[in-house]
């Protein structure tokens, strides 16, 4: 060893970045100088609860240091500063005080890590870097100030209750990354939206708050749980995916592309409500959305931003995707309810073709005599409880 400590309580430096401690008994503590940045010895802490403090540097490395019984980390008083380490060094530390303004911590190795909530006066590092390769990642108390982490190309899954993530945002990175609220999500996810999660699994329900998700194809979410009144999952861009099974009533708000609705069928389930409104262009006759079990269970409503008066059935013999809105108001004539007004609804099952299938429609859209760009249609599949026009609310 370059560096040995005494029986008793030491206060030793590491002053080479090759330098070795061995710090015997005591509670001690172990500072690197400012000239070392990427220590590659080690350090044994030996009994007692020892301390190793990065030095002043802006940037220190310590993936390569192999460390023996040392509890607790400092990170030392400069701002901003960025410290580089393990994620089994990480977690092999039972307290990290990161006090300054600015502190960085970089994991260079993929692995498990828990966030928890930090002692009083400590804000804790304000951004966290994942390595690329599969992160297991659990937050397990409340962030005192914002901290953001950063995803690599792996397949990350983080682990939270919606309190744990009321000062954390997520840019999860490249990979399937997953999101898992083990509690009813009852806050916000911080000051920004959760980014790049493919997976959003609320294992909890939703309490009068709303859910922003990512943008991009494929993004599922899993809604489960009880959920209560005023809730609302916000589907980003590209075509998406809920799955739900709560007992509450969720408002699902739809977004361009295709996207498709698992309704719940758990018994007891309120209405669910499918939001085509808000976002323009939502589940059009050139992008149709898919909605499975619409009231099966409960009293679920298309929102589209007209409330309808009548309720037509219209059934065409053939239709392929390409002609169904010539198809639709070709019927619609033909039963003696021609496209007039918006708050005509209309259910249609169209038996053979391409676009074969059933489907609820609502005239709309810029023109009210015939099927346009802006109309509100969606596919309905799986057990389809009885439609009627209340059922298209403002």
């Amino acid at each position: 060893f370059n560096v040995v400590g005494t029986a008793g309580v030491d206060a030793l430096t590491v002053a080479a970045n090759t330098d070795n401690v061995q710090a015997l008994a005591g509670n001690d503590n172990i500072t690197l100088a400012l000239t070392v940045t990427a220590p590659t010895g080690y350090v044994d802490g030996g009994d007692g609860t020892d301390t190793l403090i990065t030095g002043t540097a802006a940037a220190t490395d310590i993936s390569n240091l192999i460390l023996s019984s040392v509890e607790s980390l400092t990170i030392g008083a400069v701002s901003p500063v960025t410290t580089s380490m393990t994620a089994a060094q990480y977690s092999g530390f039972t307290t990290i005080t990161a006090a300054n303004a600015t502190d960085t911590l970089t994991l260079t190795t993929a692995g498990v890590a828990s966030f928890g909530a930090n002692a009083a006066g400590v804000a804790g590092f304000e951004t966290v870097n994942l390595a690329n390769g599969t992160n297991t990642i659990t937050f397990t108390g409340a962030e005192a100030t914002l901290q953001a982490f950063n995803g690599g190309t792996g397949a990350d899954s983080f682990t939270t209750t919606s309190a744990n993530l009321a000062n954390r945002t997520i840019t999860a990175g490249a990979g399937s990354d997953s999101l898992t609220v083990t509690n009813q999500l009852t806050t916000a996810f911080g000051v920004a939206a959760t980014n790049s999660i493919e997976i959003y699994d609320l294992q909890g329900g939703i309490n009068g708050v709303n859910l922003t998700g990512s943008n991009g194809a494929g993004v599922v979410y899993n809604v489960a749980g009880v959920s209560t009144a005023g809730s609302t999952v916000i589907l980003g861009t590209g075509g998406q995916t809920v799955n739900s099974s709560t007992t509450g009533g969720v408002t699902y708000r739809a977004n361009t592309g295709v996207d498709t609705f698992n309704l719940s069928t758990t018994a007891g389930t309120a209405a669910e409500t499918l939001d085509f409104v808000t976002v323009a262009g939502s589940s059009t006759i050139s992008a149709i959305d898919t909605v499975s079990n619409f009231k099966a269970v409960g009293a679920d409503q298309f929102k589209t931003g007209v409330a309808a008066l009548t309720l037509n059935n219209l059934t065409i013999a053939t239709a392929d995707t390409a002609n169904l809105a010539a198809a639709i108001q070709t019927a619609a004539t033909a039963a003696g309810a021609g496209l007039a007004l918006t708050t005509q609804a209309y259910y249609i099952t169209v038996n053979a073709g391409t676009a074969a299938g059933v489907y609820a429609f609502q005239n709309v859209g810029a023109s009210n005599t015939t099927v346009d760009a802006t109309d509100v249609i969606v596919k309905l599949t799986g057990t389809v409880g009885a439609i009627a026009a209340g059922d298209f609310i403002v």
